[in-house]
């Protein structure tokens, strides 16, 4: 079975530079769910806003096709959540938007751990 940082490692998360923790709960195809929790343990609109700023601001650097996914941000309760398809994506951009979305969330005061997938087994 799957060690706990698994999808971690191979998603290349370990090997971020990050300003806050980052953690993949599990895998479900080509979506993934980005639970963004901040140092205060609240969320609201002005920090959904700064993460959207910061997200869809960020250069991904993808190659062939600029298409990065289907992407929704939203406010839930205690956090902020990001939602990114990556349906018709190219193979070879899938990983630097999955990394480019958490090494966007660097210039987001406050963030103290984002959860992929969280709950996902």
């Amino acid at each position: 079975m799957f060690n706990e940082n698994y999808w971690d490692d191979a998603l290349g998360l370990t090997k971020l530079e990050l300003s806050y923790t980052a953690h993949v709960d599990g895998f479900y195809g080509e979506c993934f769910d980005y639970s963004v929790y901040f140092t205060d343990d609240t969320a609201d609109e002005a920090k959904a806003d700064a993460v959207r700023n910061a997200v869809h601001s960020f250069d991904y650097n993808v190659t062939d096709d600029d298409y990065i996914g289907c992407l929704s941000i939203s406010l839930d309760d205690n956090k902020v959540s990001i939602f990114l398809d990556l349906g018709n994506v190219q193979p070879q951009n899938e990983n630097k938007i999955i990394q480019g979305t958490l090494l966007a969330l660097n210039s987001v005061h406050g963030i103290k751990k984002v959860i992929i997938n969280e709950g996902c087994l």
